[in-house]
């Protein structure tokens, strides 16, 4: 799917002093090559799906594969349609707990907890993705591209994207308040995430963009990793 992104933004990506030097917009890779590697993932993701169908007889997988791919393939045109692009890229990567449950017990789509969860996935992602929107606001507007800060402005993306991770962290407290499987390892790790990101938006803005690298990366990697591991522990256990 970032690799769906990477073909088709390659005229963008090229003029773009930021991104210019990635592998095919700088011609390290042709698009030629991209596509095939691109053709063998898509191959193997659906093979993989058939996996659940042959030693599980859960044929879901193999009946969803296709339209999850098209779905995570169109995020890579929406930046030229709509400024709720951050919103569809936060839902794409809301749909893995989903597609989660659908392989191993689909069962449990009606417990509300694989849904809190999701939304805090997804309005996690936009929010961050919002913030690294920023780096681009230039170029996005002369490239006609409708990121968030390019199309409404910077402060007001700011301030949703803020929201976004308020209401995120609220389904994460939805998730620990719900789901008796989660303790109180689960419900500190909540709390540590909240203050993670009142870091990052203090941060930027105070720095603005120079510190992409601590915001965008650093502190989001550290929030997936803590609830992660705090989730499984706490199962487990």
């Amino acid at each position: 799917a970032m690799l769906a992104n990477r073909i088709t933004g390659v005229a963008i990506d090229a003029t773009n002093p930021r991104t210019q030097n990635r592998a095919i917009a700088s011609g390290q890779v042709s698009v030629k090559q991209a596509r095939c590697f691109q053709l063998t993932n898509i191959a193997f993701f659906v093979l993989c799906t058939f996996g659940f169908a042959y030693f599980w007889n859960n044929w879901l997988p193999v009946q969803c594969s296709l339209i999850v791919l098209a779905w995570l393939f169109l995020y890579a045109y929406m930046k030229r349609f709509t400024w709720t692009c951050h919103i569809y890229l936060g839902a794409s990567l809301a749909l893995s707990p989903i597609c989660a449950v659908v392989a191993i017990n689909p069962s449990f789509l009606q417990e509300p907890t694989i849904w809190l969860l999701s939304s805090a996935l997804m309005c996690w992602v936009a929010g961050f993705d919002i913030i690294y929107a920023l780096q681009d606001v230039d170029i996005d507007k002369r490239d006609g591209l409708k990121s968030m800060p390019a199309s409404l402005g910077e402060k007001p993306a700011m301030l949703i994207s803020q929201f976004l991770h308020a209401v995120s962290v609220a389904c994460l407290f939805g998730v620990a308040t719900v789901d008796s499987r989660f303790g109180y390892l689960f419900l500190s790790a909540v709390i540590f995430i909240a203050l993670l990101l009142i870091v990052e938006h203090m941060t930027v803005k105070k720095w603005g963009t120079t510190k992409i690298a601590l915001t965008f990366f650093t502190l989001n990697g550290i929030v997936s990793l803590a609830l992660g591991t705090a989730g499984i522990v706490d199962v487990l256990m």
